[in-house]
């Protein structure tokens, strides 16, 4: 999050901060999901300005573990895991698309859900121009 918010501070980062400036920018990062082999996450749904800790479930969980860790033990589990891993994944796709201007590429997972796939499309100005040198 503190890269994709370009933060150059040294700092700590403040999830209400990140919130405030990935809600605002890209409020459809709330709806973003991955899927694959029939699980479904949306790690960002829910995810509000003003409660920006609280209403995500798994950023919550992660600060309950961290903190006090044998009292929440039980948060440490397998679906908090993959709810992060997916916030990761949709934010490092966001970056992409961000440092690259990539709208022109597409991330996918082959068909069997095991490795993903990074194809960049052609723009229109060069389907333009290859069908100039036809």
């Amino acid at each position: 999050m503190k890269e994709f918010c370009e933060s150059s501070s040294r700092k700590k980062g403040n999830i209400k901060k990140y919130a405030d400036e990935i809600l605002k920018n890209y409020p459809n990062i709330t709806k973003q999901e991955v899927i694959g082999n029939g699980i479904r996450i949306i790690p960002f749904e829910g995810w509000d300005i003003e409660k920006a800790a609280q209403s995500l479930k798994w950023w919550k969980a992660y600060n309950s573990v961290k903190h006090e860790r044998i009292n929440n033990f039980n948060e440490a589990n397998l679906k908090n895991v993959f709810c992060s891993l997916g916030a990761l994944f949709i934010l490092n796709n966001y970056l992409l698309k961000k440092i690259t201007n990539a709208e022109f590429y597409m991330i996918y997972f082959d068909e069997n859900s095991s490795i993903f796939i990074l194809e960049r499309k052609k723009s229109v100005m060069e389907i333009a121009y290859e069908n100039m040198l036809v």
